[in-house]
């Protein structure tokens, strides 16, 4: 099967996000709407991404990552939504979701052509 290609437009990274438990990885290209982290233990962090796709879909992406100096574990899980508020209602409540809803409530940049 060939990949399907697309052009980026300009100030758009690609991602590969990729998920555990055998899902497939996404790829698009996008950016960054919103993250937050915070250390759960001196080597456990959660990590929440909220992504744009050039299309106009969102990705919610929420990752724990365990570093003990020779080992490196990381666990994702990442969803497709059509909605920003169907990206944020994936998250469950807490500390991550309360800063990605601070983050998203301020004033939003104009864009310009």
């Amino acid at each position: 099967m060939a990949d399907d290609i697309e052009e980026c437009l300009p100030g758009l990274i690609e991602y590969v996000i990729r998920r555990s438990g055998g899902e497939s990885a996404l790829r698009f290209y996008g950016h960054i709407v919103a993250q937050a982290k915070d250390k759960l233990d001196s080597v456990t962090v959660r990590r929440a991404v909220i992504y744009e796709t050039q299309g106009g879909n969102l990705v919610s992406q929420l990752c724990l990552t365990q570093d003990y100096g020779n080992q490196f574990a990381e666990k994702c899980l990442a969803q497709v939504f059509v909605t920003l508020e169907e990206a944020i209602a994936w998250f469950e409540s807490g500390r991550l979701k309360s800063e990605l809803v601070r983050q998203l409530a301020g004033p939003k940049p104009e864009f310009i052509k």
